[in-house]
């Protein structure tokens, strides 16, 4: 499961959570057994006070996150202020449930209760604080979410599977899997290699390996095996990931409102659609499900099938657009100006003599970042670098071995939207 993010039209900026003061997450349905999430956002930006004899409009879709009948997750406000809960919307999260459960839909769909479950749990490891999940009705004034809601076992079903899901989640975390606490295929796969490598382990047989931070002429860099790398939507600060994640780096460019942009395919499954001002065709580094990589330029990527994972980046090859520099490049490709200059910054190539990807950690330009990435052996068969640029400055991040190799200056954005973990 994942959560979808849509482009909303705001009548007013929105107010960040402190999310050290978030402490409870209010349950609702929309006492209506149709509507979904843009009829919400219509009914509520429609609606007024009156203050100082003045009609002071909502600002628009007053919920956090919205669960369709489907199963079907979309963000509203996300971790900005909601206005779920009068009076108590600086401390707590509102999840909206598509229906009626007072008098007309008298039986929650599975695939919805299931991803209200799942959605719950997440929302606990995103936000540690959490101590409370309860209907709207706990906070007084109202029957929502309903009589025929499943409210307790909605609640008893998060708390009692939580131990487990975080177990699962640590496991996954280690392993380098999408740590979202389920455990499918992917993950009792791992479980088994894991046992066998652990047995071959105790018994003598087999040694543990571990990725390390590596330093050659200058250039901080890990290599990974390309198909342990994962896309995963954390929305949290490097200081508290670190606990879950031991191996990841930050710096994916992000919308100045907080929704990632250019992660395209996790997993075999097409998680951004380009928007009309993502312009120009960029650097795509490419991860097929077979363990080959490829750095393409494309706008995007329409089938999915047989990739693992696609994120774009500054093509570090300029030459494929017909450039004659790399800042030239950069302006073609629709990167903001300021992306050349000299800072802290990521990058992740391919060596496709090792078959290892690289993700390397620089201060210095893109120019430099280039020149690192072929010196590590990042080019292809006829010698065109082979690598990406991803986002810079206070965005970037890198963790290794449950240590923090840098962090940039997170509190000016805000924190970590997506991280790529190996």
């Amino acid at each position: 499961m994942y959560i979808k993010k849509v482009s909303i039209q705001w009548r007013r900026a929105l107010i960040p959570l402190d999310l050290s003061k978030v402490d409870a997450i209010a349950l609702h349905h929309m006492a209506h057994p149709t509507w979904g999430f843009w009829d919400v956002h219509e009914c509520h930006r429609n609606k007024y006070d009156i203050v100082k004899g003045q009609k002071r409009y909502w600002n628009g879709h007053g919920y956090n996150y919205f669960v369709f009948f489907s199963g079907e997750i979309w963000e509203g406000r996300g971790l900005y202020q909601g206005a779920g809960v009068a009076s108590q919307n600086s401390h707590v999260i509102s999840i909206g449930f598509q229906g009626d459960y007072e008098t007309h839909n008298k039986q929650m769909p599975q695939a919805q209760y299931d991803a209200g479950v799942w959605l719950i749990g997440r929302l606990r490891e995103m936000v540690p604080a959490i101590k409370i999940v309860e209907g709207h009705k706990y906070w007084g004034g109202t029957s929502c979410p309903g009589k025929y809601f499943p409210l307790e076992q909605m609640k008893g079903g998060t708390m009692w599977d939580q131990r487990n899901r975080e177990f699962v989640q640590r496991f996954q975390g280690i392993t380098g899997l999408t740590a979202d606490g389920l455990a499918g295929d992917k993950t009792n796969t791992m479980l088994d290699r894991t046992e066998s490598v652990l047995s071959d382990f105790v018994s003598g047989e087999g040694n543990m390996s571990t990725v390390e931070l590596k330093r050659q002429n200058g250039i901080e860099f890990v290599d990974v095996d390309p198909l342990k790398m994962e896309s995963v939507d954390v929305h949290d600060y490097a200081s508290n990931l670190v606990t879950r994640y031991p191996n990841f780096t930050g710096g994916m460019f992000s919308h100045p409102k907080g929704r990632l942009i250019n992660v395209l395919i996790t997993n075999g499954k097409k998680v951004y659609e380009p928007e009309w001002w993502d312009l120009g065709s960029k650097g795509t580094f490419v991860v097929y499900n077979n363990g080959k990589v490829e750095v393409i330029s494309t706008r995007d990527i329409k089938d999915a099938t047989g990739i693992k994972l696609a994120f774009q980046g500054f093509n570090c090859d300029y030459e494929v657009n017909g450039s004659k520099n790399l800042v030239d490049s950069i302006a073609k490709e629709h990167w903001g100006s300021d992306v050349p200059r000299k800072c802290y910054r990521v990058g992740w190539g391919y060596n496709y003599r090792t078959k290892k990807a690289m993700a390397v950690l620089i201060n210095g330009t893109a120019e430099d970042l280039r020149q690192a990435l072929r010196a590590l052996g990042c080019v292809d068969i006829n010698n065109n670098t082979c690598g990406i640029g991803v986002d810079a400055g206070s965005m970037t991040a890198v963790v290794v071995g449950g240590k923090i190799i840098h962090v940039g200056d997170n509190d000016r954005f805000g924190m970590l939207q997506h991280i790529i973990t190996f």
